[in-house]
């Protein structure tokens, strides 16, 4: 049975393009479009579609205060298209816990329409299978981007020569309530403990060395210590940071492959991997496997890297999904953390 979708957009080019990228799949079925909140909501009562395409900035309502009240009154599916997720990461968790299932941008540089619409469709497709959110006065419960328990998502970062100036730049630019990320950041031994302090210092989330045994939870770090490698695994519900003693691999101590590898069988779809700047090609096949098991994977690129070889690996082998400036990585992690959350639901709940 098709999935019946509500178009709701003030642009009449945009919501043409979406009722024919809609249409043209037939497992997805366009019962309605609107251009305003008003009409939408005369729709919804009397179409009671599965799921609805909200714009964000629309005539006489926006669409974030829309959603919380259709999610008060009238709880359904809605799926957030908006060129504000680019402009605001912050936006991406502020729907989700109104109540949206996904967010998704509108086409931009680094997003062309093709792969935008492709996104859509699949996550239409998916919608049946994802659990509805009512917004009651309280925060609902989605996994690694606003849960005060366990994370069931994580980002998981691999850098090494110029790396520690990296990741901060990249940590700064993640909005609170950030799923638990681990790091696996070349360094002497006796270097690691000062990092992770400069970080504690400067970031808001908690920063630690990874002793193991760890619950990764949102708004927490751990990098992983000089003597050891780090993986993550599942743990009933939970994941959990382990250490193991072991030879080095690619030449290192931690080994970005080993954690990169860990977090894809631990997560699967529910994770986003990230190569930054850093000498050889230690994380290339890790991020392979966390694209593989259907993880989102980015890299650094070549402009912004004080050394392009890590990034450059993960992109030969066909591991890095998109390269991206440094300074566009996180709004871009965010992005795709969204599109996930509720597949994550569904396999983990």
């Amino acid at each position: 049975m098709s999935v019946r979708v509500l178009v709701v957009d003030d642009s009449p080019v945009v919501r043409s393009a979406l009722v024919k990228a809609i249409g043209d799949d037939p497992a997805l079925e366009v019962v309605g479009v609107a251009e305003n909140p008003l009409e939408a909501w005369e729709l919804v009562q009397r179409l009671e579609p599965d799921v609805l395409t909200l714009d964000v900035e629309m005539p006489g309502m926006d669409g974030l205060t829309f959603l919380q009240r259709l999610m008060r009154t009238r709880p359904t599916r809605v799926v957030m298209v908006s060129s504000k997720v680019r402009r605001s990461p912050r936006f991406v968790l502020d729907a989700l816990r109104a109540g949206a299932v996904a967010v998704l941008p509108k086409p931009h540089s680094d997003y062309p329409l093709p792969q935008m619409l492709q996104d859509l469709r699949q996550t239409l497709r998916d919608v049946k299978s994802t659990t509805l959110r009512q917004a009651k006065g309280s925060d609902p419960e989605i996994p690694g981007l606003s849960s005060t328990r366990a994370a069931s998502s994580l980002i998981a970062v691999a850098s090494s020569t110029g790396g520690t100036q990296a990741f901060e730049a990249f940590a700064r630019k993640l909005p609170a309530g950030h799923p638990c990320i681990v790091l696996a950041q070349h360094l002497p031994v006796e270097f690691v403990p000062r990092f992770a302090l400069r970080l504690s210092e400067v970031l808001p989330a908690k920063v630690k060395v990874a002793v193991g045994g760890e619950v990764c939870q949102p708004d927490h770090i751990y990098v992983a210590p000089a003597t050891h490698h780090l993986r993550v695994r599942r743990q009933g519900p939970q994941l959990v940071t382990e250490l193991f003693l072991g030879p080095p691999v690619n030449h290192h101590i931690p080994s970005c492959d080993v954690l990169l590898s860990s977090v894809a069988r631990a997560c699967g779809a529910g994770a986003v991997g990230v190569v930054l700047t850093g000498m050889g090609s230690d994380g290339a096949r890790g991020l392979l496997d966390m694209r593989r098991a259907g993880a989102a994977t980015l890299a650094q690129d070549e402009s912004t890297s004080v050394v392009y070889g890590m990034p450059r690996a993960a992109k030969e082998l066909g591991a890095a999904e998109e390269v991206l400036p440094l300074d566009a990585l996180a709004a871009r992690v965010i992005e795709r953390l969204a599109t996930r959350a509720d597949r994550v639901t569904a396999r983990v709940g």
